[in-house]
């Protein structure tokens, strides 16, 4: 009768999981170790040995050699230090080790110097083109401007901070001045250029949003206004009442709330203030009182479905253009109803690529410092009028 053989494991391997045993795992003799130790010791002496003796064997070479042509090319080299000094009229030291480089470079680090051009100056600020740049600067020198820090340097780090979202300690070491200084600049010139901005965020006319209606606003000429509300992440408050009011159950994080018009020609014309996340967007819609803005019976407003305002539209005779909901008992919509949020969504996607521009700002991109949320609604501004005053996200054969 055959019988099989017994398999066996190595004797590197453990029997219970059957892997390789490591190195490190394998008893070595100590006296194995010490020899081999000595052995790698006495390679380094012989090995630093050798190479003394080598470099030794060089700089004796090398002075020879040194030493043989400078008494056989004395005269010669004398010659030709006279000639030198006939024709070049500059002075010739005989002791080299006394001459030094008297080239002195006058230039100073500016970092106006780094935006001199237009794909910069965005990258860096959102300005979109060095004019608008030059007119900010003038116009806000005699407010903002000193003698050793000029408006110039100031509107570059504010946008630079809101743009990059770099921290004021870099900052400070960009600008040369302390991380204080730069935290107090900021801050001024913020609320400045909000103030000066302001002025281009505004609620058109009726004439001027006919007169600018796309090709995907055919069906609802009468719109005025696209609302729509965006979310900023907040860093966690210590409060108790502050976190309560910042927490948003949508998002399920501490989050800024605000709300934005959009025209049907992808203008942002409103901009509410900040709101914790908490606030719905029908008690932020309420709460700004958009609706009063609005000519009963003429208007129109569109929304998403997030937006619970069908009876304050019904009270002040506004049309509604909303996406349909399915009901109890729906599981499909029918054709006209397909139809119909199609072209509402085609229309209104302008209004989400609004805000996308708004989130290239990297200061409400990331999470957002609780010590600027005093300064929200002025950067708000400040973002918002750049957006405005970059390309339309429309192209002239849209319209």
């Amino acid at each position: 009768m055959y019988l099989a053989k017994k398999r066996s494991l190595k004797g590197t391997a453990y029997p219970s999981i059957n892997l390789p045993q490591g190195s490190c795992d394998r008893k070595v003799n100590i006296d194995q170790q010490r020899n081999r130790a000595s052995r790698y010791k006495k390679r380094e002496e012989q090995q630093a040995d050798k190479a003394r003796l080598k470099t030794a064997e060089i700089l004796l070479e090398l002075a020879e050699g040194h030493h043989k042509n400078a008494t056989d090319n004395s005269e010669h080299t004398a010659d030709v230090e006279e000639e030198q000094l006939q024709v070049n009229n500059t002075p010739i030291f005989s002791d080299k080790s006394c001459q030094v480089n008297t080239f002195i470079d006058n230039s100073k680090f500016d970092i106006a110097d780094i935006v001199n051009n237009k794909y910069r100056l965005k990258f860096c600020t959102g300005i979109p083109n060095m004019a608008l740049f030059n007119v900010l600067s003038n116009a806000l020198n005699t407010r903002i401007g000193t003698k050793n820090f000029c408006a110039r340097k100031k509107i570059l780090l504010t946008l630079m901070k809101i743009k990059l979202g770099l921290s004021f300690c870099f900052l400070a070491i960009l600008f040369n001045i302390s991380s204080v200084t730069t935290q107090k600049y900021f801050n001024s010139t913020c609320k400045i250029l909000a103030a000066f901005l302001k002025v281009f965020i505004r609620f058109p006319s009726k004439e001027e949003v006919l007169g600018n209606i796309p090709k995907c606003f055919e069906k609802f000429k009468n719109c005025r206004i696209i609302p729509d509300c965006t979310e900023i992440p907040l860093q966690k408050s210590h409060c108790l009442k502050c976190r309560m009011r910042s927490y948003s159950f949508y998002k399920k994080d501490h989050t800024i709330k605000i709300l934005i018009g959009v025209s049907p020609s992808g203008m942002i014309t409103y901009l509410s203030k900040a709101y914790g996340g908490r606030a719905s967007d029908k008690a932020i819609f309420n709460k700004e009182k958009i609706i009063e803005l609005l000519i009963p019976g003429l208007d129109a407003i569109m929304v998403d479905k997030g937006f619970l305002i069908d009876d304050e539209c019904k009270r002040n005779y506004i049309k509604l253009y909303q996406p349909p909901f399915l009901g109890r008992g729906k599981s499909q919509f029918s054709k006209e109803e397909a139809e119909e949020t199609a072209e509402i969504a085609r229309a209104r996607v302008h209004v989400e690529r609004r805000i996308q521009r708004l989130k290239n700002f990297t200061l409400l991109k990331n999470r957002y410092s609780w010590t600027l949320l005093p300064l929200i609604d002025d950067i708000l501004v400040i973002v918002s009028a750049l957006v405005d005053l970059s390309e339309p996200i429309l192209s002239s054969d849209k319209f």
